[in-house]
């Protein structure tokens, strides 16, 4: 029994991972968007082809921070993805 007490996680535990790693993915859909602005910017990048990762992982995003309650998160990323659902391109 003593080694089953050592596995289970509390249930404020799991949420705050749960919330961690969702700010790590917004950190990194972030960088990743910096990444792509600056390709489009330099001309590697296609705007219409920006436009389209940028949207896939604005929802990706939005729908991984309906899972937790980090308040102004979920407004944020689904306003974010309809307005790159509303766009054809993204100008340098």
């Amino acid at each position: 029994m003593a080694g089953l007490a050592k596995v289970l996680v509390s249930e404020e535990e799991v949420d705050r991972q749960a919330e961690q790693d969702v700010l790590a993915e917004a950190r990194d859909v972030v960088a990743d968007f910096e990444v792509v602005l600056q390709r489009v910017r330099t001309g590697d990048m296609d705007g219409a082809a920006a436009r389209r990762k940028l949207y896939q992982d604005a929802s990706i995003l939005r729908l991984k921070a309906r899972t937790v309650s980090i308040g102004g998160l979920g407004p944020l990323t689904h306003r974010l993805e309809e307005y790159l659902a509303g766009i054809e391109s993204i100008d340098g």
